[in-house]
């Protein structure tokens, strides 16, 4: 099913059915996490969600804003009535346009299926003239436009390097609208690279710059498992980014949200990291998904670069001696 389907159901409902990439955690996680939404849920192209606010939980709150960036927009809100992570969510929602919509009761639920997930969405209007009126305004496009982005952030299409190319050091470009790819060669297995960016005794080991010593990782390595990592300042204070693993498929594929304390990039990325087998050692493609087109390219401007690249050549080092081991 790798389009939405729309069916009615009854005289009030109606089913909405979609296939994703990514398992049941992932896809549920893209429901709920505020930062997630804002980069998938957005509608025909041209619109963005500058405003979030999603409280996962029963009784929570929920309210989104979209517009068009020419001064036309609308905004949603809502109340969650039940949620069972990864399996279902049930909630409460009106448009409003600028007038309020019939609330509308939405059940969601997610199924493992065919490598990725079944979303089944059963929506229920007051009656048949407010479910008819919901089915015409076009929603069908707009919500398969999200759900393609979303798909293309779970499990994004491999970027092919030309025949032949290395990457010995860090090669970091923008893509796209937001998006900037990182690539780096490692002479190591991708079976010992993956322990190394996965396991937190190794990255408080390589994952820290001089002007930025790491003192404190956490890491729960499961689709839903929550991280976090802090860096000192120079000047005193922290940096410290958090989020959550999406996939989790071992040795070669990672994705992940992320978002900085002091939220410089502009809202959460998302992260995809990829291991391949390369001339012998491990080539890592990772993409990042920034929420705004400024965001990525102020991140860009930033000493990003040299800081990676000095913890990469730092796990060159251990990759290569027998603390890399086991």
């Amino acid at each position: 099913m790798p389009q939405l389907v729309i069916l009615r159901d009854g005289e009030r409902a109606f089913v909405v059915r979609r296939h994703l990439a990514g398992p049941p955690a992932a896809v549920f996680a893209a429901h709920v996490e505020p930062g997630f939404m804002q980069q998938w849920m957005l509608g025909p192209p041209g619109w963005t969600m500058p405003a979030c606010v999603s409280e996962a939980r029963p009784g929570g709150r929920l309210r989104c804003e979209w517009t068009d960036g020419r001064g036309g927009g609308f905004h949603a809100t809502g109340e969650y009535l039940d949620l069972d992570p990864p399996h279902r969510i049930v909630h409460v929602e009106r448009m409003h346009l600028p007038a309020p919509t019939p609330d509308a009761r939405a059940e969601t639920t997610f199924a493992a299926a065919a490598g990725g997930t079944l979303l089944t969405l059963r929506m229920t209007l007051p009656d048949a003239a407010a479910r008819e009126a919901m089915l015409a305004t076009g929603m069908a496009a707009g919500m398969e436009a999200g759900y393609a982005r979303l798909d293309a952030l779970l499990a994004p299409a491999p970027v092919p390097a030309a025949p032949g190319a290395r990457f010995p050091r860090l090669a970091i470009a923008p893509e796209g609208e937001r998006r900037a790819l990182v690539r780096r060669d490692f002479a190591a297995p991708r079976a010992r690279l993956w322990d190394a960016l996965t396991d937190p005794a190794r990255i408080r080991a390589w994952q820290w710059a001089r002007a930025h010593p790491i003192i404190g990782c956490t890491l729960d390595l499961r689709p839903g498992g929550a991280f976090a990592l802090v860096w000192a300042r120079p000047e005193g204070g922290r940096m410290a980014v958090s989020g959550r693993f999406l996939v989790v498929a071992p040795p070669g594929l990672m994705v992940r949200s992320e978002v900085f304390e002091e939220d410089w990039t502009g809202g959460a990325t998302v992260v995809t990291t990829r291991l391949e087998e390369a001339g012998g050692g491990t080539r890592m493609t990772t993409t990042i998904a920034f929420a705004t087109a400024a965001g990525r390219d102020g991140a860009l401007a930033t000493p990003m670069a040299a800081g990676l690249e000095e913890g990469f050549a730092r796990l060159d080092g251990l990759l290569a001696g027998p603390a890399a081991a086991g």
